[in-house]
C-alpha cells in the first residue's frame, strides 16, 4: 500500500509517501502517472536523456531497492524497464538519481519505486521529492572533467575544461 505519511519527512516537506509492503509478493512498488517526455521538453531528435531522482528512507535497510522507470510508447502501450538495484542503509535518508535513455519510440515514462526480494511489511520506504526531468546532454560521471558546455544545436555536452 501507499500512504501518505508525517513519521519520517523530508526537504521541509509536512508528508512523505510511505510503500507498507503486503509480505509475500516478489516486489512492493509504487507507480507514478504515465509523464508525456514532451512534457519533459523531450521531442523527437533531441536529447533522450531521462533524469529521476527522488529522497528515499528504509527504516531497516534493504539491498533491493531501485528508482524505475516504465517506458510507453504514442499509445500508452507498455515498452520495457530501466532499472538498477542499489542498497539502501537503515535509518538513512538517501538520494538517488538515475540517467535513463528513453527507448526510441517511447513517449511516456513512469517512475516506478520498487523493492524486490520479497519484503515483509516490516520493511517500509519512504519516500519525498520524486521526479522526473529532462537531462541535457546526460552521460556517465568522470572525474577528469572541470566544466562542460552543450552544443545549442544538437543538445549533446562539450568537455571545455579538464583537469590533468
Amino acid at each position: 500500500t501507499f500512504t501518505q505519511s508525517s513519521a519520517q519527512t523530508h526537504g521541509g516537506f509536512a508528508f512523505s509517501g510511505l510503500l507498507t509492503p503486503t509480505g509475500g509478493n516478489a516486489q512492493a512498488y509504487v507507480s507514478s502517472e504515465e509523464i508525456s517526455l514532451s512534457s519533459l521538453r523531450i521531442v523527437q531528435g533531441a536529447n533522450p536523456w531521462v533524469m529521476l531522482n527522488g529522497w528515499f528512507y528504509s527504516p531497516t535497510g534493504t539491498s533491493n531497492f531501485s528508482l524505475s522507470a516504465n517506458w510507453f510508447d504514442r499509445s500508452n502501450t507498455y515498452l520495457t524497464t530501466s532499472s538498477s538495484t542499489v542498497t539502501l542503509a537503515a535509518a538513512t535518508w538517501t538520494n538517488l538519481i538515475d540517467l535513463w535513455i528513453a527507448p526510441a519510440t517511447a513517449q511516456y515514462v513512469s517512475i516506478v519505486p520498487t523493492e524486490s526480494g520479497t519484503p515483509t511489511s516490516s520493511n517500509t520506504i519512504y519516500m519525498s521529492n520524486v521526479r522526473a526531468t529532462w537531462a541535457p546532454g546526460g552521460m556517465a560521471a568522470s572525474s577528469n572533467i572541470a566544466s562542460i558546455s552543450y552544443d545549442s544545436a544538437s543538445l549533446e555536452p562539450t568537455i571545455t575544461t579538464q583537469l590533468n
